[in-house]
């Protein structure tokens, strides 16, 4: 994935049939898991993802995919020195800057784990919608 100045942000529709091995990214990468299941494997262990699952990973945090079946997910791939215009107002959202943003902007020598979180079938629409739009 290339991002730049001109395109900080990218969005990608993928059906996932092949195991990923590991890797690392240095841009921050938003998974939405749309159907099907997989392991997500991170220096913590393994997960298994299902649908509605988001992951936050954040630059330099190593992960991988194994086992998928049937996965399709929309993930998000976004360089934060570029979207931190309005840092000030962002800092009043609780948990944003640390979840979205820290890791790029701060450079802290530990990359955190990935952060996941389980949607509701209703949330997950919802942010297919938004996406969509």
């Amino acid at each position: 994935m290339r991002l730049s100045a001109a395109r900080p942000l990218n969005l990608e529709w993928m059906r996932v049939t092949a195991e990923n091995r590991p890797h690392d990214h240095d841009y921050y990468e938003i998974c939405l898991v749309r159907r099907g299941r997989a392991r997500h494997h991170t220096e913590d262990g393994e997960q298994e993802l299902g649908p509605g699952t988001v992951m936050v990973v954040a630059p330099g945090g190593v992960h991988a995919f194994t086992r998928p079946k049937d996965l399709e997910v929309v993930n998000i791939y976004y360089l934060a020195e570029w979207l931190a215009t309005g840092l000030r107002e962002h800092w009043g959202e609780r948990g944003l800057v640390p979840l979205f943003l820290a890791q790029a902007l701060f450079r802290r020598p530990a990359c955190p784990r990935p952060a996941v979180f389980q949607l509701t079938g209703t949330m997950t629409a919802a942010v297919e919608a938004e996406l969509h739009d």
